[in-house]
């Protein structure tokens, strides 16, 4: 029991910073700020309501907490039920606070765009092609991980292997 509550503890730990681009405290610290104007923030909310943006979220739980539990469950040991039940709870608490990541991402909005924009782009997501987009995204967003993936594997890696084996050849990465 105690490596299954240590695997959740580090699953918690290490995924949650997967989900942000940074973690710069200065960026949280200023989406939570309470100083953003009430109109702006709520043409935010509008924008981030017809974007896609919990939807998005959910996603992203579902695709990729798997894929970081994995690892963490090999680490400390955990069986496939064990394995299944840590990556459940998981994105139960991820998804548990969706509302919560919502607003702030409203709020990340609203300190960047000015209302006139905010409304502009809220517009643009409940028209039909904004809507489109929407639907779309999660479908967009899968394939374009799976060519990302196979043109990691197919291109770039042959090339990263050939630049490796020039720098070894000139005796650059001997030291």
């Amino acid at each position: 029991m105690l490596k299954f509550a240590m695997a959740l503890v580090a699953a918690t730990l290490f995924v949650t910073p997967c989900f942000a681009q940074t973690s710069d405290a200065a960026a949280a610290q200023t989406a939570q700020s309470s100083d953003v104007d009430p109109a702006r923030l709520a043409a935010a909310r509008r924008v981030v309501a017809s974007n896609g943006s919990s939807a998005s979220f959910r996603f992203y739980v579902d695709q990729m907490v798997p894929l970081f539990m994995a690892p963490i469950a090999r680490a400390h040991g955990l069986n496939e039920a064990q394995t299944q039940v840590a990556t459940r709870l998981v994105s139960e608490e991820m998804l548990a606070s969706t509302d919560e990541l919502v607003e702030l991402i409203a709020r990340v909005y609203a300190i960047h765009f000015p209302t006139e924009d905010l409304n502009a782009l809220a517009d643009f997501y409940e028209s039909p092609l904004g809507q489109r987009l929407v639907t779309a995204m999660p479908e967009v967003m899968a394939d374009s991980g799976r060519v990302s993936q196979v043109f990691a594997e197919q291109v770039m890696a042959p090339r990263m292997q050939a630049r490796i084996r020039a720098l070894e050849a000139d005796g650059r990465l001997n030291p």
